[in-house]
């Protein structure tokens, strides 16, 4: 395990014993041996080698791993500032601290407070070569032997997920987010013994709600105050793990805003099921207005107010000459609207000389004279076009000049008709008075 802080002074781990060739000696001169010379080993002038014995080595920055004086694999961590010495961190042959390098007998994966192992035999195999700042916790068996997910060749692993119990899970269900979205662990505390498996989606490059510290399968990096993900260490992982917030923000400190995406998107869209209505709490209003009836659609749990001219109660509407009456397409109610055209047959006048007009006489009943219906000259009579509905046609009732609707007019026992739409006024009241004189 490798630390940013520095616990030790510094020290040569090993010394190299020069050769000293030794002259005989006279008995007379006492016999003296020099002390050993410590020479160090020569620092490589290129990023590609490394200390002949060599295991770890340290370039100023990164941390790098050796074999045979080339070295393999190095951390990929951005360096700012002035470099430190490059050096020799561990050499061929040197025992490992003793509580790093065992493990229990049954385990597979173990955590030694910072990072993962791999153990075979009870020793340890390989490491991650994480550096941390502090111990994050207890060393700690992660997978024993016989447990669910243990591999049959351990590889050393590069997640930082909370222990898989015996009797966990048989595996997590696949959380399946849209572009530009990453699945993550919501709340790891929340599955202490468990393996925390991802239930949410959160957005690519962003940390989840009030996260200090974020952990995205792979690499450990600080969140801003906005909720971006600020730095991030530059490890090289095998495999990518679970994302995770690793540190909550303490109340009222810094933290992002931005909540995640808890709704994964499924990868096979199902076809619509039928709604738990028992769950479902409708506001729809219980009153709809005048022509409009509730009902509840197909699909849907809460009713609605849809159209029904059945039940409309519509105001006579009377139009100008030159209107015409017309129902606009979703409305129940008709209006006047300026006619376009207006063909009227035409039909040959008949002159009022033509209809001679009785002699006037009156009827006295009961104190009261009333006119004579023959006495009555429509030729005087100004009329106004009646508006009747659709389809019904207007009737001059007995006794009087003008045209008046069905519904309006009183019991007709003999009076003739007139179209609604026909002839103007004046041609209407001829037509009533040459009806009159026929009969």
């Amino acid at each position: 395990m490798y630390c940013l802080t520095q616990r030790a002074p510094p020290h040569c781990l090993r010394s190299t014993e020069i050769d000293v060739v030794v002259p005989p000696v006279s008995e007379e001169e006492p016999v003296t041996t020099p002390p050993p010379v410590a020479v160090e080993e020569p620092v490589p002038e290129n990023n590609s080698s490394c200390p002949d014995g060599c295991t770890s080595f340290f370039d100023g920055c990164n941390t790098c791993m050796c074999s045979e004086g080339r070295i393999m694999g190095c951390t990929k961590k951005a360096c700012r500032g002035e470099m430190e010495e490059p050096r020799c961190l561990a050499w061929e042959g040197e025992e490992e601290e003793e509580a790093a390098a065992t493990c229990p007998d049954d385990c597979v994966t173990w955590f030694d407070g910072c990072n993962y192992c791999s153990c075979e035999e009870g020793k340890v195999s390989g490491c991650t070569k994480m550096l941390c700042h502090e111990q994050d916790g207890e060393p700690r068996c992660t997978r024993r032997r016989g447990e669910i997910g243990e591999e049959t060749t351990p590889k050393p692993p590069t997640t930082q997920t909370p222990p898989l119990p015996a009797e966990g899970p048989e595996g997590c269900t696949p959380v399946v987010c849209p572009s530009g979205f990453a699945p993550f662990v919501s709340d790891p505390a929340a599955c202490p013994g468990k393996n925390c498996c991802p239930d949410a989606c959160l957005p690519e490059g962003k940390c989840s709600l009030n996260c200090e510290a974020w952990y995205d399968g792979c690499n450990s990096c600080g969140c801003t105050d906005e909720g971006q993900i600020s730095v991030c260490t530059k490890r090289h992982c095998f495999r990518q793990g679970e994302a995770y917030c690793e540190r909550v923000a303490p109340m009222g400190g810094a933290g992002p805003t931005l909540p995640p995406f808890s709704d994964p998107v499924p990868v096979i869209e199902e076809p619509p099921s039928s709604p738990d209505c028992a769950a479902v709490t409708c506001l729809s209003p219980t009153t709809c207005a005048a022509g409009e009836r509730l009902e509840t659609p197909e699909g849907e749990c809460c009713p609605r107010c849809v159209q029904d001219c059945g039940l409309a109660r519509c105001l006579m509407v009377e139009c100008a000459e030159g209107e015409l009456k017309e129902t606009p397409k979703g409305e129940c109610c008709p209006r006047c609207k300026m006619a376009i055209m207006a063909v009227v047959p035409s039909e040959p006048e008949i002159s009022t000389m033509s209809v001679p007009a009785p002699a006037p006489s009156s009827v006295e009943m009961g104190g009261m004279v009333e006119e004579d219906v023959a006495s009555v000259d429509c030729a005087l009579v100004s009329c106004e076009r009646p508006s009747c509905p659709q389809g019904v046609v207007a009737v001059v009732p007995e006794g009087q000049c003008c045209p008046v609707c069905p519904s309006e007019a009183p019991i007709n026992r003999s009076g003739g008709t007139v179209e609604a739409l026909g002839g103007s006024p004046s041609t209407q009241h001829l037509r009533s008075r040459a009806s009159s004189a026929q009969h």
